[in-house]
C-alpha cells in the first residue's frame, strides 16, 4: 500500500489499522498497553517516529545498564531486581524495533525479489526510496 489514506501499519508495534481523518494511527493497544506509534503517520508515510522511539528505548536501557554497574563498583549489598528486569525488558524492546526497522529498509529489496518471482509485489514509499537513494 504505497498511499496510505484508509488504512495503514503502526510504526511501533505493525498492526495494521484504520487511520484517522488527519491520516494517522488510531488509538489501540500493544501487550495490554497503549501503543505509542497511536498519533503517527503509518510506516507506509513516514518512520521518524520509529528512529525516535529507538533512540529513547536506547537511552533509557544505556541509564538502567549505567546504574547497575554503578552498584557494582560501589560494592552494593543489594542491587534491586528490577533494575536488571528492565534491562532485559529494554534490550527485547530495542531488539524488536530495530528489527522492525531493518524490515522496513529492506522493502525496497523485497520488493525487487517479489517482482522477480512472483511478477507482483507492494511497492515501497516514495520517502524511503527518497532515504536510501540519498544513502547509496
Amino acid at each position: 500500500m504505497a498511499d496510505a489514506t484508509h488504512h495503514g501499519r503502526c510504526q511501533i508495534c505493525g498492526r495494521r489499522l484504520g487511520l484517522s481523518v488527519m491520516a494517522l494511527i488510531r488509538a489501540h493497544y500493544f501487550r495490554a498497553m497503549p501503543c505509542s506509534g497511536a498519533g503517527n503517520p503509518p510506516i507506509e508515510k513516514d518512520d521518524r517516529f520509529l528512529e525516535a522511539s529507538i533512540a529513547q528505548v536506547d537511552a533509557e536501557r544505556s541509564a538502567c545498564a549505567a546504574e547497575i554497574q554503578q552498584l557494582r563498583r560501589a560494592r552494593a549489598n543489594w542491587i534491586d531486581p528490577r533494575i536488571a528486569e528492565r534491562v532485559d525488558e529494554l534490550d527485547a524492546a530495542l531488539s524488536r524495533l530495530r528489527r522492525r526497522l531493518q524490515h522496513n529498509r529492506s522493502w525496497p529489496l523485497r520488493f525487487e525479489r517479489q517482482m522477480r518471482t512472483q511478477g507482483w509485489g507492494t511497492p515501497p514509499p516514495p520517502y524511503l526510496l527518497a532515504q536510501l537513494g540519498a544513502s547509496a
